[in-house]
């Protein structure tokens, strides 16, 4: 087996991984613990500029996350 290191083989990944992040922080973000910031936020917001500058998809729940944690002041706009 060959193994890849192709941007294309990790976007993938990547977004999967911000998908199972953000479902991770659903419940807290829903009771607004993401006034301060977070670190696991951060690097939501991080894996989420990556896939936009790459143009891969988001998905739903990293993108909600994102959104609502920027409304609540947890990261910045």
């Amino acid at each position: 087996m060959i193994a890849t290191n192709s941007l294309a083989d990790a976007l993938p990944l990547v977004a999967a991984l911000a998908e199972e992040l953000a479902f991770a922080l659903t419940s807290d973000l829903m009771a607004e613990q993401y006034r301060r910031p977070s670190p696991a936020l951060d690097q939501l917001a991080a894996a989420k500029t990556f896939l936009d500058r790459h143009e891969h998809p988001v998905g739903p729940h990293a993108q909600e996350v994102v959104e609502i944690a920027t409304a609540q002041g947890g990261l910045p706009s």
